[in-house]
């Protein structure tokens, strides 16, 4: 492994029949998804920094004010796409769940000496908290509806 870059395969390069010295990108085909964009929504909820914080992301982004409430988040992807977005609870409860499957994956890195321990510890907490707010989400206790 050189210094500064983490180790990698050509598993998730487009044309891996091709060999690539020094790619430019690596894509996570598994998180590319052709599926509902209400689930890109849904992320973008659980993520926004302003309260209900979801898991603490973005915090110094929202220090600075001005950032739109998430009820003014969805009002705007209504009006720019007209779609439905009355679902967003569901569509925002499953966003933290997977999002909190991906970041667990670092711990168990750690358990198997993959991943820093402080790293993993971090994003092990992050993810936690993700799935607690998916519960809370299911159970329409985290207040999303209302903004």
């Amino acid at each position: 492994m050189t210094a500064g870059r983490a180790p990698s395969t050509t598993d998730n390069i487009a044309g891996t029949t091709v060999l690539v010295t020094d790619p430019a990108a690596l894509v996570d085909w598994e998180m590319c998804t052709v599926g509902d964009p209400l689930l890109d929504l849904g992320w973008l909820l659980v993520t926004w920094p302003v309260d209900p914080v979801g898991f603490g992301a973005g915090t110094e982004l929202a220090g600075h004010g001005g950032l739109p409430t998430r009820a003014e988040l969805v009002a705007a992807y209504t009006d720019a796409g007209g779609r439905d977005t009355t679902g967003n609870t569901w569509y925002a409860g499953l966003a933290a769940f997977k999002l909190g499957v991906v970041l667990e994956g670092t711990w168990a890195r750690v358990a198997a000496g993959e991943a820093e321990r402080a790293v993993g510890e971090r994003l092990h907490a992050a993810a936690v908290a993700l799935l607690e707010l998916a519960v809370r989400i299911a159970r329409d206790e985290w207040g999303l509806s209302a903004g």
